[in-house]
């Protein structure tokens, strides 16, 4: 919604500004400048939305601030960085994201403004920040906005500050302490044995070997650190000796917003740490020919190169040769400006024939910020032996010797012709005579050579650069560029096709006629110049991946441990998956979390097409939970095989005794994209609940997360290629009946998929890790993960059995006598007995109470008991023992189908025999349609996973009752211990029904 601002141009002269806001409430508020001291502005929404649109650099997204607790929205990744320094700060008690709008006029005319961060301090003073781009801060618009808004926050009596990015150094050291900035789970009891060690300064390392679990000590260490209860100097690097101190009474540390990389700030307070940095000379990052330079306090121009020396001539006119490495190490060598009188550059005046009238020096624009020295390299030796032959000649004409060295003379130098007792001009012409060449010319060749070195002898036809489409009118350049990327995302033509739509172009922008293309051929090679690996005539799928690129330098992101930045991504799996209930095929999709420190699989979901937020946020949830051991697995994929102190660990987890060889990571960021499931509410609760940060990638943007991208790619060719039922990536290299050979449910991939990941993924070197400075020692997901515990510490996992209802949907519903009603349905039990009718305790709820519900089983809903905080399982009413677990999407089509009898509201009945007949025409074979074996397996699959999910929930509550645990299922079933009652001694094998031979579809249809 676009607030509708006052327009004070309209009322009269004078400067005035008006403040927009947005309430909590979500109101929206237009107030006069004077009454903004008095809003709250941090506890208000953002005043604008933060816009997601193809094509934007910024990568927006939600911080979140262990100063709240809650998520804090951002524009930037520049403005992430901001928010972790003011959480930073121990002054900062709240900030908030562009919370209001100044909109006013002044003497330059009318002007609106949303700054991007606003802070409260402790003693209610704000703080009030505008982020920008360093190479921005000094454009006039950014200057004259900063003044505007400086000038409203003076007479508001806030402070402000207009930054950039903030000085590398402190913000090295503030992003690796902000990684332990969530309270830790674990190691509460080396809180005050840390803070007794350090009442005076120890290092780093020696502080963690004084405890008894070092990988638990060091988060719960860098915790306090982050509380400013231990501090250290935030200028320097942070490393294991670094000294570090309780702080007890003294000042802490603070974020100065005029600390920043592009302009270092004075010292402002006494406490304030400032970054000192010693003065540098400004010098020019490269020498080139006519440039001007400060000398030995005189002003010189290089006017030649030598192999390693550059000649240079000063104002007065003097020449001088300098070694390259003595001239750039000297104090006094700085760039200067041209001189407004400069001398000629003519080096042979008075020498050459017709005095300064000699040929003027060598032309380079052919050759424009070229590297001379790969033009060299490219002659051929021929042509290098020519130029070296005739530096020889000009060297003996000028010297008398051909090494141009008397104390290296070659046999019989001097020549008598070119005895140094003559003049120059003798010995030039001599050589020209001896050449068959003009004198003329050779001093010519002479002047280029001093002034370009070697390569001025070289033919220039030899080294004259080639531009293919020189002749062509730049008309048609633009056309056929307009006309290539207007057709990236049409079918594929022919260049016939694209000859006659740029022929129209033309026509269109500069009149029939006025432009003619050149011939096919001709317009064939120019076409394949300009649009190279553009793909215009190929696949119209890889046309559209290339021209999806940025057209910038890709950005890379760092993490420097695990957990740091955790990628989500859902792809389709290249197999299709098999139900032997419905004997109908089921297309898979995968979804994955990737830690991109050590890039380790931390969890997996395979699911039906279609995957739902629950999907994601359980996944999250399950990249901090131990995966189990499997039947049959080897003990080398145990977790205690990997190269961390197991013994000790298990003090703080106990299942990682029976877990697998896959780390077990909290994720401090998720980095997902803008799909629907991703950006839901549930992940945005469980980001919430467990202090992640959530930012979001850009749209239509693959390129920012091209680890997992990667990672589809690996296990396409590692694991889905050796599955029955592949597909291939693509139609064009699909098989004749992929579906045909499908043999493998879901849940079977899901088991096949585990054993790949941690049998082979995780214990399989990848190119991309590397030990830090040893870039040929290559690691594992899993060696880089134990690398990373060592330098970070084994950061505890929340481990709550009840995650899973809290990672559920909530509907806010009244209690009722029957029950509470979610999506024309009413679920009971016994406990609601009690609260029927009753007000709600939750405030802003309205009176009504919250229900979670899981849209992979609608048969059942979930209330927590606010008594003793137990969860209750709450029942369809009208479910009958005939009723399967169905999903949302069904529960949808069924009330379609009643919506379509001409029903206005189903009634439950109504509702229960319609799903009823549903499910018993899709059990009906001979009624069987595409549609009802797509939604049978559907709901066949959530069902299972529901199932799945509710048993981890309820298996770790040792108070759960019997009726409430659903029982495990499994693609290998239990192997139960044998009874007393069982005696195998009769039991007689020929009485067992011998399984039935799994043959494939198209065997059986034929």
């Amino acid at each position: 919604m676009t607030p509708i601002m006052p327009r004070w141009h309209t009322m009269g002269t004078g400067t005035r500004t008006a403040v927009y806001y947005r309430e909590p409430g979500g109101a929206d508020q237009v107030i006069p400048l004077a009454q903004a001291r008095d809003v709250a502005f941090e506890h208000c929404p953002p005043a604008r939305v933060i816009p997601h649109y193809i094509g934007s650099r910024h990568t927006p997204g939600d911080y979140w601030s262990a100063t709240t607790g809650r998520l804090v929205g951002y524009e930037s990744w520049l403005e992430s960085k901001w928010m972790t320094l003011l959480d930073f700060d121990p002054d900062v008690t709240a900030f908030v994201g562009q919370p209001l709008t100044f909109d006013g006029v002044d003497t330059d005319g009318p002007w609106t403004h949303t700054p991007d961060l606003f802070a409260r301090r402790v003693d209610g003073s704000v703080l009030l920040l505008d982020v920008k781009n360093p190479g921005k801060l000094d454009h006039l618009d950014v200057q004259r906005q900063a003044r505007r808004t400086r000038a409203a926050c003076r007479e508001l009596g806030w402070d402000y500050g207009l930054v950039g990015e903030p000085d590398p150094q402190l913000w090295a050291t503030v992003s690796w302490l902000a990684g332990f900035r969530r309270p830790p789970h674990a190691g509460a009891e080396y809180l005050p044995q840390l803070l007794a060690l350090a009442h005076k300064p120890v290092p780093i390392g020696d502080l963690c070997s004084f405890t008894e679990v070092p990988e638990l000590a060091r988060p719960v260490l860098f915790h306090l650190c982050w509380q400013q209860q231990i501090v250290f100097d935030l200028t320097e690097p942070l490393r294991e000796s670094t000294p570090v101190r309780a702080r007890a009474d003294g000042p802490a540390q603070h974020v100065d917003p005029h600390r920043q990389s592009s302009a270092p700030a004075p010292d402002q307070s006494c406490h304030r740490p400032v970054h000192h940095r010693r003065p540098t000379v400004t010098r020019p990052q490269k020498l080139t020919l006519h440039q001007w330079i400060r000398f030995e306090d005189d002003d010189h121009q290089i006017v030649g190169f030598l192999d390693t020396a550059v000649r240079l001539r000063s104002a007065s006119g003097v020449t001088q040769i300098i070694t390259t490495a003595a001239l750039l190490a000297d104090l006094s060598f700085a760039a200067a400006p041209t001189p407004a009188t400069a001398p000629t550059t003519d080096l042979t005046a008075g020498n050459a024939p017709g005095g300064t009238d000699a040929d003027p020096p060598l032309d380079t624009a052919a050759t424009p910020g070229w590297d001379q020295g790969a033009l060299w390299d490219d002659l051929a030796d021929d042509v290098r032996a020519a130029a070296f032959e005739l530096e020889d000649h000009l060297r003996e004409a000028t010297t008398g010797y051909r090494s141009g060295n008397a104390a290296d003379p070659a046999p019989g130098e001097p020549r008598p012709a070119y005895d140094p007792a003559r003049t120059q001009r003798d010995r030039l012409e001599a050589k020209a005579d001896e050449l068959g060449l003009s004198s003329r010319w050779l001093w010519k060749q002479l002047l280029r050579y001093r002034e370009h070195g070697v390569m001025a002898l070289v033919d220039q036809r030899k080294q004259r650069a080639r531009n293919p489409l020189a002749r062509l009118d730049p008309r048609i350049i633009d056309a056929i560029l307009d006309q290539a990327a207007y057709e990236e995302n049409d079918s594929t033509g022919t260049l016939l096709r694209f000859y006659r739509r740029v022929q129209n172009r033309l026509d269109a922008a500069h009149g029939p006629g006025a432009v003619v293309l050149p011939s096919e051929s001709t317009f064939r090679r120019a076409t394949n110049l300009l649009l190279k690996n553009r793909h215009t005539f190929g696949l119209s799928k890889t046309r559209q991946t290339t021209a999806n690129q940025p057209d910038w330098s890709f950005g890379h992101v760092v993490a420097h441990r695990p957990g740091e930045i955790v990628m989500l991504d859902t792809t389709r799996l290249d197999v299709f998956a098999y139900d032997p209930i419905t004997d109908e095929t089921v297309p898979v999709e995968l979804t994955v979390a990737l830690d991109l420190f050590s890039r380790s699989l931390l969890a997996w979901r395979l699911t039906p097409e279609g995957t739902k937020a629950i999907d994601i946020g359980l996944l999250v949830a399950d990249a901090m939970t131990p995966e189990p051991m499997r039947p049959g697995w080897a003990d080398t994929l145990r977790f205690s095989m990997m190269r961390i102190p197991n013994e000790r660990l298990l003090k703080i987890d106990q299942r990682l005794a029976a877990a697998a060889a896959r780390p077990v990571i909290y994720p401090e960021t998720l980095l997902v994209d803008h799909g629907k499931p991703y950006k839901s509410d549930v992940v945005r609760r469980a980001c919430t609940s467990l202090g992640i940060n959530f930012p979001l990638a850009r749209k239509g943007k693959p390129t920012d997360k091209p680890e997992v991208e990667a990672v589809f790619n690996t296990i396409r060719q590692q694991f889905s290629e050796h599955v029955a039922g592949y597909k291939g990536p693509d139609v064009a290299r699909r098989g004749r009946d992929p579906q045909g050979v499908a043999r493998w449910t879901i849940a079977e991939l899901e088991e096949f998929f585990a054993e790949y990941v941690v049998a082979v993924y995780q214990r399989r070197w990848h190119a991309g890790l590397t030990v830090p400075g040893y870039p040929s020692e290559r690691l594992s997901p899993n060696q880089a993960y134990e690398l990373g515990v060592s330098l970070a510490g084994y950061v505890t996992c929340p481990s709550d059995p009840t995650m899973y209802f809290q990672l559920m949907p909530i509907a806010w519903r009244k209690i009722h006598p029957d029950g509470v009603e979610n999506n024309h349905l009413t679920y009971y039990d016994d406990v609601l007995y009690r609260y029927r009718n009753a007000t709600s305790p939750y405030p802003n709820s309205g009176g009504k109470w919250p229900i979670r519900f899981d849209p992979r089983n609608a048969l059942h809903a979930y209330f927590c008991d606010p008594a003793d905080g137990r969860w209750h399982m709450l029942r369809w009413t009208h479910a009958l023992d005939e009723h399967q677990p169905f999903t949302d999407n069904t529960l949808r089509e069924v009330t379609r189908l009643i919506a379509g009898r001409g029903k206005r509201k189903a009634d439950q009945a109504e509702v229960a025999a319609a799903l009823l007949d549903l499910q018993n025409r899709t059990d009906a074979p001979e009624s069987w349609t595409s549609q009802d074996r797509r939604r049978a397996a559907r709901d066949a699959e959530r069902a299972r996973a529901s199932a799945r999910d509710h048993h981890r929930a309820l298996a770790g509550a040792a108070d759960t009752p019997d009726e409430h645990k659903v029982p495990p299922l499994r693609v290998v079933p239990d192997l139960a211990a044998p009874t007393p009652d069982d005696d195998f001694d009769d039991f007689d094998f020929g009485d067992i029904t011998p399984a039935k031979t799994w043959v494939p579809r198209h065997l059986r249809e034929s």
